[in-house]
């Protein structure tokens, strides 16, 4: 195959959240399973690649790395890479759907990937809570991934989204972060029980909560949260008699003595902690704060935050381990409290 010929292959997509590097090896890998590459046959050098498909030459050389991992290329001393020997009828391709980029989905991501190994193609997109480009994503994917491993979170979920997860092949399939009813088959799981995992937290806080009157769960501004998690917030209010407001916070928030703050995004930690020093109110004392997801900073930031956490990097590796060796079932993860002195 001449070098032209495989600069013709290759079409960069610069909208996808997909690294260039990872791009360009997919198709070499397309190139070499359709015959258009054959094994022994030289490579473009670098700097020649990359200047006819308009990339850096330290992306091309990121992508050849990274094939000679997997046992796709080869290098001899001073020739350059090579075509390796691969049985790609065994290779992984995996269509990975997140619906959004966080701390929380990046922890997920590395260990998803690092328990796979170089037996993996990982093909990331992100379609940001919106259905249509959801839909989009999952027809341009079409049938061409050994496995679909996607994350179904919709600010306004429709019925079609779920039609079209369930035209994916269910052996192929594995769903991410929450249970979905409509889905119907043998697929693979690995999720949150949201209701249970908010009621039973507040329980485990129940002493410390018992200084305060009211709690606040802060909702995201236009962002998807499921409904169990406000059902489980209300049935634990009700069950211990606190006095509870669920809210959907943007820029302003309003804090009072004797209340407990519920934060789904870090943005709204900011927030309540920028209020509550503008009112010299101290957190444990005066007011209480809850977040959700663990990180290393909420250790030590007012000398530790209170967080509700579900671990990312066990879905992030089970959902590995079901690809690897080849089986479906549904997993529920546990949720973890860390109690600090914001509460």
């Amino acid at each position: 195959m001449k070098n032209v010929t495989l600069a013709n292959f290759i079409s960069i997509d610069h909208s996808l959240v997909m690294p260039k590097y990872m791009q360009i090896a997919r198709f070499i890998k397309r190139a070499i399973e359709t015959g258009l590459l054959q094994k022994d046959d030289p490579m473009p050098s670098l700097s020649k690649l990359a200047e006819e498909i308009a990339v850096k030459r330290y992306t091309v050389e990121l992508s050849y790395k990274y094939l000679k991992e997997l046992g796709v290329l080869k290098t001899w001393p001073g020739k350059g890479y090579f075509v390796s020997e691969l049985p790609f009828s065994r290779s992984i391709q995996i269509f990975l759907l997140l619906n959004k980029l966080s701390d929380y989905k990046k922890v997920f991501y590395d260990h998803f990937v690092a328990t796979l190994g170089s037996r993996a193609l990982v093909d990331l997109q992100v379609y940001y809570n919106d259905t249509a480009l959801f839909e989009k994503l999952i027809a341009k994917a079409g049938n061409g991934y050994t496995h679909y491993v996607i994350m179904a979170h919709f600010n306004e979920p429709f019925q079609k989204q779920y039609e079209l997860i369930n035209r994916l092949p269910k052996h192929k399939l594995i769903l991410l972060d929450r249970k979905i009813d409509q889905i119907k088959g043998n697929y693979g799981g690995v999720y949150e029980d949201f209701k249970a995992d908010i009621y039973q937290s507040l329980q485990k806080l129940l002493k410390p909560l018992s200084k305060f009157h009211t709690l606040n769960l802060l909702l995201p501004y236009h962002s998807y949260y499921p409904d169990q998690l406000t059902e489980g917030f209300n049935s634990f209010c009700q069950d211990y008699a606190f006095e509870r407001r669920v809210l959907i916070v943007n820029e302003f928030i309003e804090v009072n003595k004797g209340e407990v703050f519920i934060c789904l995004k870090d943005t709204q930690l900011l927030l309540v902690i920028e209020k509550m020093k503008t009112l010299n109110f101290v957190a444990g004392k005066d007011i209480g704060i809850i977040s959700y997801n663990e990180t290393p900073l909420k250790k030590y930031i007012l000398e530790g935050i209170t967080t509700i956490s579900t671990d990312s990097g066990c879905m992030g590796r089970e959902a590995a381990h079901m690809i690897l060796q080849n089986y479906r079932k549904h997993i529920e993860l546990k949720c973890e409290v860390n109690l600090r002195k914001s509460l």
